[in-house]
């Protein structure tokens, strides 16, 4: 079996109860749960700037991914504008 390098890219356990997961092999790199709930506001709170930091993570590692879920894309559009990967 080859090396197999798991690093926790995003968590968030208050809501939406995600975590984003990169994995990579000798042949293949995915993200598992790509994607960052970033509320608008809480309590009158803006997110706070390592909450967007864990988006720009997520988004970096979409950069090198070998598989695309479309899900992934929709995400990256609407969090970065791009429609492409």
């Amino acid at each position: 079996m080859p090396p197999l390098k798991v690093a926790p890219l995003a968590f968030e356990s208050l809501g939406a109860r995600s975590s984003t997961l990169s994995v990579e092999t000798d042949d293949l790199k995915i993200v598992m749960d790509p994607a960052v709930s970033l509320a608008p506001k809480r309590i009158g709170l803006p997110p706070h700037t390592v909450e967007e930091e864990a988006g720009v993570s997520v988004g970096l590692a979409a950069e090198f991914l070998d598989v695309k879920p479309s899900l992934l894309e929709a995400r990256r559009k609407k969090l970065f504008g791009k429609a492409e990967i």
